[in-house]
């Protein structure tokens, strides 16, 4: 793991090998126990090397068995909407975070590359979620966008899923789009009726 002494010292191949589970084992683990690996994987932060949210998940499941047999599950879904429900990040830390050394790792553990692996994981899926699971993911996405405001707004944590959408869609379902979000930020946002909305990259 990258606080582990040593880890730096390893190419980017031997870590990923390091992180695999054996196979035989993989089937034994439960779905949520498999999400919980998956959410301290060190490398989610792959992702944003990507440039379609369906190629990064693609991606973390071609480099990683465990990321690989969750994604296989069909309640992994469930599990990564309740844990995205569940997640807090710790924002007033972030506010300090950089991309150095200890500090990288520390941005790794207060959930905040989590949060943009769920968002790019949601962004994904989302043709296929169903009403009541887009109901819960936008509470999810309303809920911690309003934990981080006023603290780190120029991240974009909360909103890296509608990049992600509009990048591959041009528009935005409105029933993703939670109302704070829409209110808070009217020139990233033009209606296109009740249907969706397209993202304007006016900033």
């Amino acid at each position: 793991m990258p606080e582990d002494a040593g880890w730096a010292d390893l190419t980017y191949s031997e870590q990923l090998q390091i992180c695999e589970m054996p196979e035989e084992l993989l089937e034994d683990y439960t779905t949520a126990d498999l999400g919980a690996l998956v959410l301290e994987y060190p490398f989610l932060g792959d992702v944003l090397a990507f440039d379609s949210a369906e190629r990064a998940i693609r991606h973390l499941g071609n480099s990683s068995n465990i990321c690989r047999e969750f994604f296989s599950r069909d309640d992994s879904t469930a599990v990564l909407l309740q844990e995205y429900s569940n997640l807090t990040v710790n924002y007033d830390a972030l506010c300090n975070y950089s991309a150095n050394s200890a500090e990288a790792v520390s941005g790794w553990r207060i959930g905040y590359v989590k949060e943009l692996f769920l968002q790019t994981y949601f962004a994904s899926i989302a043709d296929t979620l169903s009403s009541a699971e887009k109901q819960l993911l936008k509470g999810a996405i309303a809920r911690n966008y309003e934990l981080k405001k006023g603290k780190i707004d120029d991240y974009s944590t909360a909103l890296l899923i509608f990049d992600w959408l509009q990048a591959e869609d041009g528009e935005v379902a409105a029933e993703l789009l939670p109302d704070s979000i829409y209110a808070d930020n009217p020139s990233r946002f033009a209606n296109l009726g009740k249907e969706s909305v397209r993202i304007c990259h006016n900033r």
